[in-house]
């Protein structure tokens, strides 16, 4: 399941093979429970820019919990923690390195860290 408000950044996780773009697109303008409720939804990329990511992942972490989803965003784990709350339990993985920060997470947003100096871009 692809959750993407702009199409363009569909292309940077070309990566994932067998996705149906069409069909596995969410489409806001209709209620997204129904849609992230099908029993073949294994995985949720939200595809938009990091500064566009929080609205998306607001309206599906509630149902993403519930049915145990992972979620994998292209905003940083600052982003997300900043959105979502630092202290919100969620399968979420980052494919952004980001500026100052590389996270990953597994369980909990509490298992961000901070990257190594030597990896931060001025």
């Amino acid at each position: 399941m692809v959750v993407s408000s702009n199409a363009e950044q569909k292309a940077a996780i070309l990566f994932f093979k067998g996705l149906d773009w069409d069909g596995d697109l969410i489409d806001f303008d209709f209620p997204v429970q129904g849609q992230v409720e099908a029993d073949n939804v294994s995985l949720l990329l939200l595809a938009d820019e990091a500064d566009k990511t929080k609205e998306p992942l607001l309206t599906v972490l509630p149902l993403a919990r519930q049915k145990n989803i992972p979620i994998v965003t292209l905003a940083t784990m600052v982003e997300v923690g900043e959105a979502i709350g630092w202290n919100e339990p969620a399968k979420i993985a980052s494919l952004n390195k980001g500026k100052s920060y590389i996270g990953t997470v597994i369980n909990t947003l509490n298992q961000a860290v901070d990257a190594p100096k030597e990896e931060r871009e001025p």
